[in-house]
């Protein structure tokens, strides 16, 4: 390897490349790949970068399968990848062109600030007490990791999906706790079984069509991928299917879509039941939350709910009728 690294940077034959003394200061090669850069128009260095990138990540994986190794996979991430064009004469000297330093590896956050220890300490609650809020933030987080942190893309897909997965479901579910249970008037699916809604194994688009179109309004359409829903749909669902289905590993392009798609969904889901916190004022505080409808200016309708009922105990009623229906699917 290091024969190649030689030839590449022209020690052997023609002027050396010499990098800023910036950059010479904190790389040291790993490895080098080269490959030819087309003279194709529609070739450009972004995806010439991700040619040499998917060579030396595809070496890896298969070094790794051969020794078991359990290390992280090979990701830019994790690296401070160079990346330069060489271009070579006919008399045989090389000139490096288009030197580039990909910094945008992980090096880790900084020492959390008293006010997010406090925070933390509201999660920590959160993920006792069962709160399908703080599942939801622990799987994104978790996808953003898998995706700017570790470098693997599948992962960041499927905890993408799983993530929307849960929000989809559980927002459903509540609002037909909600109408069903405390208020007694499901205007909505009255004509649906609760134990067919409340299916652990029913679809997300099931769910959508059925209970969340018709109970929070506005555009639902999931044909244009540019529509939260769509995006929903084809970055992510389908990107999932894929993944599982078919085998197929997602490039850093696809788990970025991913990602951002969840939050594009999450954000166009939460508003909507914002604006119907007059019809679902529990699900929205426990979903959407004070200060999330605050800063949607939706905390009127939910302000009588929020002075006289318990939160806790409304999280508690709404798990236990949860419960009453999985736990008699489990003894079936």
């Amino acid at each position: 390897m290091s024969g190649l690294v030689d030839r590449i940077i022209g020690v052997e034959q023609g002027k050396p490349f010499s990098p800023a003394p910036d950059v010479g200061t904190r790389l040291q090669v790993a490895v080098a790949v080269s490959a030819p850069y087309d003279a194709d128009p529609q070739t450009t260095p972004e995806n010439h970068f991700d040619t040499c990138f998917d060579l030396a990540r595809e070496c890896g994986r298969a070094l790794q399968q051969v020794t078991g190794d359990l290390a992280a996979p090979l990701a830019r991430q994790q690296l401070l990848p160079l990346y330069f064009v060489v271009d070579e004469d006919r008399h045989g000297a090389r000139s490096a062109s288009q030197i580039k330093v990909m910094e945008d590896a992980y090096l880790g956050s900084d020492f959390a600030e008293p006010g997010e220890a406090n925070a933390a300490a509201t999660h920590l609650l959160a993920a006792w007490l069962r709160n399908p809020v703080e599942l939801y933030h622990d799987m994104t987080l978790g996808a953003r990791r898998a995706l700017h942190a570790d470098g693997n893309y599948v992962d960041a897909v499927l905890r993408s999906a799983a993530a929307c997965e849960v929000l989809i479901k559980h927002m459903a579910w509540m609002t037909t706790w909600e109408a069903r249970e405390v208020t007694g008037a499901d205007r909505v699916a009255s004509d649906r079984a609760t134990e067919t809604i409340v299916d652990p194994y029913v679809k997300p688009r099931t769910l959508i069509s059925l209970i969340l179109a018709p109970r929070l309004q506005g555009n639902w359409d999931s044909r244009l991928v540019t529509a939260p829903v769509g995006a929903w749909r084809h970055l992510v669902a389908q990107m999932r299917n894929n993944v599982i289905h078919l085998g197929y590993r997602p490039s850093e392009r696809e788990a970025d879509a991913a990602v951002a798609a969840t939050q594009q969904f999450e954000t166009f889901v939460l508003d909507r039941l914002a604006t119907k916190a007059a019809t679902y004022p529990r699900t929205a505080l426990l979903l959407v939350g004070r200060d999330g409808l605050e800063r949607r200016d939706q905390f009127g309708p939910a302000r009588a709910t929020w002075n006289n009922e318990s939160i806790d105990h409304l999280l508690g009623a709404y798990k236990s009728w949860l419960d009453r229906y999985h736990l008699a699917d489990e003894h079936e």
